[in-house]
């Protein structure tokens, strides 16, 4: 890559507009040691403290607050960390986009984890959700790589929507509860179910942007 190397960056997702007034308020009111590095630092521990809200979630259903907190501790620190940059002029375009890219496998794996080793839903279909979004994932670095615009959202869904979702299903999980039921010898939730069909419209969603995207390019 050039040493001038930079993409551009753009958020379409929902609640983008809101979410980025939010974060810059935000980074303009912290103080001077709260760097970048710092909250990218944040971000893996919200993921580790929503493992283990999940872990603990085996000995009292209760223990989702703690994975909720997780959620929003990894939010704030995977979003502030370049809002913070930009806001303070010091960004490391660079070094910027391969830690922030490659921290994410990393708070996406625990997070994973943490939701398969639950009660509530099957590692290997938690493990299923993770692939799917990490093909989407990979899909818009190469497309970002590209066309020179690193575009975050996926259908107007990015980051921020699929945190909400986990939220709105740890809420539902504590007020309605997810009893398991057998099929094929195999026992599920009603999160499992739930969380195999976002797989499959995710597959979907896929293929349906490569290949819109590839003709595109192609033209």
């Amino acid at each position: 890559m050039p040493s001038n190397f930079s993409v551009q960056r753009h958020n379409g997702s929902f609640i983008a507009a809101a979410e980025r007034r939010v974060l810059i308020a935000i980074a303009k009111r912290l103080p001077g040691f709260v760097t970048p590095d710092l909250l990218t630092g944040f971000g893996v521990f919200g993921a580790l403290v929503v493992l283990t809200g999940y872990s603990l979630g085996n000995i009292e259903i209760w223990y989702l607050w703690l994975a909720n907190l997780g959620i929003v501790i990894h939010w704030l620190g995977d979003s502030l960390d370049g809002t913070v940059a930009r806001v303070r002029g010091v960004e490391r375009p660079k070094f910027g986009f391969f830690l922030d890219q490659t921290v994410d496998l990393i708070g996406n794996l625990l997070i994973a984890i943490g939701i398969g080793l639950s009660p509530w839903v099957r590692l290997d279909v938690a493990l299923l959700m993770l692939t799917a979004y990490h093909m989407l994932a990979v899909y818009v670095l190469v497309y970002s790589l590209v066309q020179g615009e690193f575009k975050i959202d996926v259908a107007g869904f990015g980051p921020t929507e699929m945190r909400i979702g986990i939220v709105v299903l740890n809420l539902a999980i504590m007020t309605i509860g997810a009893p398991t039921f057998v099929a094929a010898g195999l026992s599920f939730t009603w999160c499992d179910v739930l969380l195999l069909v976002i797989f499959l419209g995710l597959i979907a969603l896929f293929i349906f942007e490569l290949i819109s995207k590839a003709r595109k390019i192609v033209e």
